[in-house]
């Protein structure tokens, strides 16, 4: 499965991890999968791991669509939501700027940072040394 997901209510967290190529399909099973885990609540924050996806075959119709579901999802709650998209190459970088982008729209209930590194990601959610 390209991506895997971890729900850690104890440090408020979602952790999604992605390998190899990554396509929509995937993302769109993994994040039914999420919904109806019982850990899950829209008061979780993400960090979603790119560092091992290696392609995409997610063109940027298909990104907005998904960004705006999910904006949709989280607006529904009344909750914001914080990601860090954790991007260790060009490829991966590139499409989560294109989320960032998408996402920060005004009065958007998602709240979206692109960093390189895990532990930026940890320091920015205060949750330094947990072992991801």
């Amino acid at each position: 499965m390209p991506v895997e997901t971890s729900v850690i209510p104890k440090h408020g967290l979602v952790v999604h991890r992605f390998t190899g190529v990554v396509r929509l399909t995937d993302i769109q099973q993994e994040m039914a999968r999420t919904l109806e885990n019982p850990d899950y609540h829209a008061g979780l924050n993400e960090i979603v791991d790119l560092r091992e996806a290696t392609d995409t075959e997610i063109d940027f119709l298909q990104l907005l669509g998904h960004t705006r579901q999910l904006q949709m999802l989280q607006g529904d709650t009344g909750v914001e939501k914080t990601f860090y998209l954790v991007a260790g190459t060009a490829l991966a970088f590139g499409m989560a700027r294109m989320f960032q982008n998408i996402a920060d729209a005004p009065k958007s209930p998602l709240n979206v940072h692109v960093v390189a590194e895990m532990k930026a990601a940890q320091e920015g959610l205060g949750i330094t040394g947990l072992p991801l």
